[in-house]
């Protein structure tokens, strides 16, 4: 038997053994509006981009009912996505590995009593075996989570459907549905969004105003904010520097009014500021997920390939070139200015930079109408 048909059949039979230790104790939905109170769990143990996506549906749950508290069981790197945003209890940070972990994770939070626990991780084509260990670990009586065609889903309790037209909707739209055991309709939960403080803020603008200024600004002019991301979750979808030099090089010749930031993960600080200074332009610190969001809250577009920071400009409503893979359009951002580019093959950098110029032009001119929306408000 082969290393991967061997790592299926412990998963299977693992995952089996967890259904069977969560079945049979299943309750009816509770009655949100009876004036008891109720405390609701919802698992979002991934990456930081899922998060994001899901900052519309939780704070719609956490607001949906008066005695109704919403925890979130998150990651050490997506933890700090929620912070600020009303409807949200506590954020509850652990690392879920596995599923032995999974299952003392959840009963670590046993006693807090929640009456149900909503799953996150609604594209999955099947339940994955940590999750079954969470919903099994807190004894919660209501499990719920996206049911369909999906493999295992009858760990749920009460699965919900997919979204109408379920190949061509977005994420966003597969997480609304879990708002329908609430009483809530899914097409009227709200888009993502995201909180910046009043320090946070204040750090980005004075990052902003310590940059090269585009010469072509004009005198006591604010110059048009552009982030250009460099950095993406994962090597397939990371571009090269050399076309991002292009992309830097096109921009210094065709549009000298913008000012450029590149945005990096800390581990690719040393790379990005080589980068910058070939460029001409700054590469702003920015040592934590917060600060990386609050430079994207006050720039006026956003170039980037598909990850956390398209999330980022979509939940703050900033035009948003990504760059993504042929297929990936329901992880694209969300009803958000802008356009999608996605590479001919299916490795990133088979996108060659001349292809994403034109895109960059109009977002170039999407910025210039959001920097000057926002003069006109001032």
């Amino acid at each position: 038997m082969s290393d991967n048909r061997v790592r299926r059949a412990w998963r299977d039979a693992t995952l089996g053994g967890i259904t069977r230790l969560v079945g049979g104790r299943a309750q009816p939905m509770p009655r949100w509006d009876d004036g008891t109170p109720r405390r609701v769990l919802f698992l979002r143990h991934d990456r930081i981009g899922d998060m994001l996506m899901s900052t519309g549906i939780i704070p719609a749950l956490g607001r949906a009912h008066p005695r109704l508290t919403l925890d979130v069981l998150a990651t050490p790197a997506n933890a700090p996505a929620l912070d600020g945003i009303d409807g949200v209890g506590e954020v509850l940070v652990h690392r879920v590995r596995g599923p032995r972990e999974a299952l003392r994770v959840g009963r670590l939070l046993r006693p807090r009593g929640y009456d149900a626990v909503v799953d996150g991780l609604v594209l999955n084509g099947r339940v994955i075996t940590r999750t079954a260990a969470l919903l099994a670990g807190t004894g919660a009586p209501v499990r719920i989570g996206m049911g369909g065609a999906r493999q295992q889903a009858h760990v749920y309790t009460h699965p919900v459907p997919p979204p109408p037209d379920p190949d061509r909707a977005h994420h966003v739209e597969w997480l609304a549905q879990l708002a329908a055991p609430f009483g809530l309709d899914p097409r009227a939960v709200p888009r993502p969004t995201l909180a910046v403080t009043a320090d946070e803020a204040a750090r980005a603008a004075a990052a902003w105003r310590a940059g090269r200024r585009a010469p072509d600004a004009g005198e006591g002019a604010e110059p048009v904010r552009l982030v250009v991301n460099v950095s993406a979750g994962s090597w397939h979808r990371r571009w090269p520097d050399g076309h991002f030099a292009e992309v830097l090089g096109h921009l210094a010749r065709r549009h000298p009014d913008v000012q450029v930031a590149l945005l990096s993960e800390p581990g690719e600080r040393d790379a990005v500021a080589a980068l910058a200074a070939a460029g001409g332009v700054d590469a702003p610190a920015t040592p934590t997920l917060r600060d990386a969001l609050a430079l994207v809250a006050a720039a006026d577009g956003v170039f980037t390939p598909d990850t956390s920071i398209a999330h980022a400009a979509a939940a703050f409503g900033t035009p948003c070139v990504s760059l993504m893979l042929p297929g990936t359009g329901r992880f694209g951002p969300y009803r958000t200015p802008g356009e999608v580019v996605f590479s001919p093959g299916p490795l990133l950098p088979s996108l060659d930079a001349a292809a994403a110029l034109p895109a960059l032009d109009r977002l170039v001119a999407l910025a210039r109408a959001a920097r000057g929306r926002r003069a006109a408000e001032r």
